[in-house]
């Protein structure tokens, strides 16, 4: 069953209001059946017109992962998939990645068989489509209404310009006029005799016959909108399949996390911007940071200190903002989640935490290359406590601007808004890292934010780990010694006692804590390693929940979610819970609400 019309004239609008599952808020009156019975926004798939996959991931793996996630690790998974092959006939490309706009892949026309393939998975009651032959060639676009003809549900389909061999393949079409109004409804077999006597004009020759519905519909919309307006119901002689379970993953089946975490893994170990791009960038800057601060390595001068420092906080920026890569690419893998969520294929928590799972070794390597590399250029302190802690707390850094990042892509609306927001804070971050301000000179409406710093902590850190021991200290030469008289006297002293105080002057850092005393203050000091630990722990797993939080907040305020009226499950189970002991209470409530629940 096709829709068709000018631009403009509401075709994905209607189709959003049919499935009940887009991301577009609409509103839908009366009732769509189904040989004669209630068809709700469940019993829907639907196939978005920008297709969205995991980009490293062949299309076999595509197949296998949609049939485990929706239903589950006791069917038989490998029999479904071969089976989409034959029927969407990507069997050729089977093992070939999927690829996107960056990434080479399979053809336009078999990355829509594949899109239709998995939304049939679960042999949806309707299946409905955005407009899935727009972009592709005569070839191509055929090959995709004939998939479409054939497929085992009622397939409703958004069709712009079709061919007239595409043409050929509909039963049923719906001409909308501008504005949306319905200029035909009926058999597309007889669409342009009816159209033609409706307006008085014989379908011209050469003329195909979409072509000729557009143009009526365009010009004469209001003459025939009129003469169909008593029209029936336009989805007729629909079927529903045999194995039809309401277009949502089949009760039990298990967890998703494991084939969510295997999913994730793959197409990360696969990616070259989550591999041989960061390890390419972690070994370039810790050889740059060598050669900036090689000047330093064996040094116990008064230049070391401010070296060492400086070289300390270059690689928590370095870190920091490197974790930016991934931002866009999580943005485009929350298009995957948020259609996948939509059809109850898995829980917001599964995906998360997968998702941060597979991602944590890349992470934690990358970042422990590039502290051990930068360690050892610069020349940092040759003691293994002090090598360990260096590493633990740059890796801590890391992962908690990675769990920023996740927050932002999951808080904003779209890509640009996010590489907009997460550099402004990060910038705050750096801001209250306690290098360019003294921490306790603050004002006081803004002293709080030192404690969301990831810098504050993983910086105070690495320079305990590098200064905070008795063996730290620093010679002094003469001219170390009048530079610091020079500045008493800037300061205000007198000029003519600058000679004697450049003899009588201490060493400006005679020792590592002193020099940790003066950057962080006495309170800063004070606090242990593991203070600085447990803090930046803190931040990376409040970053990271708040990330979850946003996109559950996501998904409950998705315009397509419908309000489903309260079921005698839903209250029996609250029954139990209020009378019952507590395992009954959670094996009840389990089964109403677990993976393929509706209320999760």
């Amino acid at each position: 069953h096709a829709i068709m019309g000018p631009s403009g004239s509401g075709k994905s609008t209607l189709l959003c209001a049919i499935a009940g599952c887009c991301d577009r808020k609409v509103g839908l009156r009366g009732d769509l059946r189904l040989d004669g019975a209630a068809v709700d926004a469940v019993d829907a798939a639907f196939v978005r017109q920008q297709d969205v996959f995991y980009p490293y991931l062949t299309v076999r793996e595509t197949l296998t992962f949609a049939a485990t996630l929706r239903l589950g690790r006791d069917a038989d998974v490998p029999a479904v998939v071969d089976d989409l092959l034959r029927k969407t006939g990507l069997g050729k490309a089977a093992d070939s990645i999927v690829g996107d706009d960056k990434v080479r892949g399979v053809s336009g026309g078999e990355r829509k068989r594949l899109a239709l393939g998995v939304e049939l998975v679960l042999m949806p009651a309707l299946l409905v489509a955005d407009e899935p032959t727009s972009g592709l060639d005569s070839r191509s676009a055929l090959e995709v209404a004939d998939l479409l003809r054939r497929a085992p549900a009622t397939a409703v389909a958004s069709v712009h310009q079709p061919g007239a061999r595409v043409y050929g393949t509909f039963t049923d079409c719906l001409v909308l006029a501008p504005g949306g109004a319905p200029a035909y409804s009926g058999a597309a077999a007889a669409a342009p005799g009816a159209v033609a006597a409706a307006v008085g004009a014989a379908v011209p020759p050469l003329t195909s016959a979409a072509e000729y519905l557009l143009d009526a519909a365009a010009d004469h919309g209001a003459a025939l909108a009129a003469s169909v307006r008593a029209s029936g119901a336009f989805v007729g002689a629909a079927r529903r399949p045999a194995s039809w379970h309401r277009g949502r993953c089949r009760a039990g089946g298990g967890s998703r996390f494991a084939p969510l975490l295997e999913r994730a893994w793959l197409n990360n170990r696969r990616s070259p911007v989550a591999t041989y791009a960061a390890l390419g960038r972690s070994v370039t800057m810790a050889l740059l940071v060598g050669a900036l601060y090689a000047g330093s390595r064996g040094s116990d001068g008064q230049d070391a200190v401010s070296d060492r420092t400086g070289a300390l906080f270059f690689v928590l920026i370095n870190q920091a903002f490197s974790a930016m890569a991934s931002l866009r690419v999580f943005v485009d893998e929350r298009a995957v989640f948020e259609h996948e969520r939509r059809r109850d294929a898995y829980g917001t928590g599964a995906y998360f935490l997968a998702k941060s799972v597979a991602e944590l070794p890349f992470q934690g390597l990358f970042a422990a290359v590039f502290a051990g590399l930068s360690y050892v250029l610069v020349g940092l302190r040759a003691e293994a406590g002090a090598v360990a802690a260096h590493v633990a707390f740059l890796v801590g850094a890391t992962l908690a601007a990675e769990s920023l990042v996740l927050l932002v892509g999951a808080v904003a609306p779209d890509a640009k808004t996010a590489v907009v927001i997460c550099p402004v804070l990060l910038s705050t971050s750096l801001l209250f890292g306690g290098l360019f301000v003294s921490l306790d000179s603050l004002p006081a409406g803004l002293a709080f934010l030192q404690q969301l710093s990831l810098f504050r902590w993983s910086f105070a850190a690495l320079l305990k780990a590098e200064f905070a021991a008795p063996d730290v200290v620093f010679t002094c030469t003469d001219a170390d010694r009048a530079a610091l008289a020079r500045r008493v006297v800037d300061a205000g002293a007198p000029r003519r006692l600058l000679a004697k105080l450049a003899r009588g002057l201490p060493c400006p850092t005679p020792d590592g804590e002193t020099h940790v005393a003066r950057v962080l203050g006495a309170a800063g000091a004070a606090r242990s390693l593991a203070e600085d630990g447990l803090s930046l722990a803190a931040l990376v797993v409040g970053f990271r929940v708040l990330a979850y939080a946003a996109l559950a907040r996501r998904r409950r305020a998705d315009p397509s979610r419908r309000r489903w009226p309260r079921s005698t499950g839903a209250r029996r189970s609250r029954r139990i819970c209020s009378s019952r002991s507590w395992r009954r209470c959670a094996t009840t409530f389990w089964s109403w609400a677990g993976p393929c629940g509706r209320r999760r």
